[in-house]
């Protein structure tokens, strides 16, 4: 991360700063204004260490929607989990992420996040939204460097309540899946299918 130094000064002001392409291994650099520490995360473009790929096929944030998605690691060992957060199109999209685990951080601002999780272990990630009117929708890619578990849960508020969505981690490379429903009582069943490979 390269800063371009502004002069020096009091008040509101801009702060430029330039990270240049990442052609390594995962890498984290921090810089420092006003007395907070800002951290700029950058994933390696090389997915060749991920040996497993797994997908939450749906999360909506914004407009009184919050998606929160939790993966566990139930080996002996730790494994690393990368996730990428894609448009109902399959195109990236930026959503500023929170992190509960971690007391004290601002959001991160990331269309890819990627995080070691211990033995024994989970990992808490609560999406947020900037525009409370819009709602943003998608899928996410799991890929890890060991075989990983978990559930997402979306949840709309509303005035008199919430109404709730759980729905399991799903292994990407499943041909036939199974799908309860439930049309009783005024309920209705949704589906959303994510097509994570590069053809149509």
């Amino acid at each position: 991360v390269t800063l371009a130094l502004p002069t020096p000064g009091t008040g509101t002001g801009t702060l430029d700063f330039q990270v240049i392409a990442n052609t390594g291994a995962t890498r984290t650099a921090t810089f420092t204004v006003a007395g907070q520490t800002f951290t700029v995360e950058q994933d390696s473009a090389s997915t060749s260490q991920f040996t497993s790929t797994a997908l939450f096929p749906h999360f909506a944030a914004g407009a009184g929607w919050n998606t929160r998605l939790i993966l566990l690691n139930t080996s002996p060992s730790t494994f690393t989990a990368r996730l990428n957060f894609f448009t109902d199109a399959g195109t990236p999209v930026t959503l500023p992420l929170n992190l509960p685990q971690t007391l004290g951080t601002a959001p991160v601002l990331a269309s890819t996040l990627e995080r070691t999780i211990a033995a024994g272990a989970t990992l808490v990630i609560d999406t947020a939204s900037t525009d409370p009117s819009a709602t943003q929708i998608g899928w996410v890619q799991v890929l890890s460097t060991a075989p990983v578990s978990g559930y997402d849960n979306y949840r709309l508020t509303i005035p008199t309540g919430f109404r709730e969505v759980f729905l399991p981690l799903q292994s990407a490379t499943a041909n036939t899946l199974l799908l309860p429903f439930d049309h009783t009582a005024g309920y209705g069943t949704g589906i959303a299918l994510a097509n994570t490979s590069t053809l149509t």
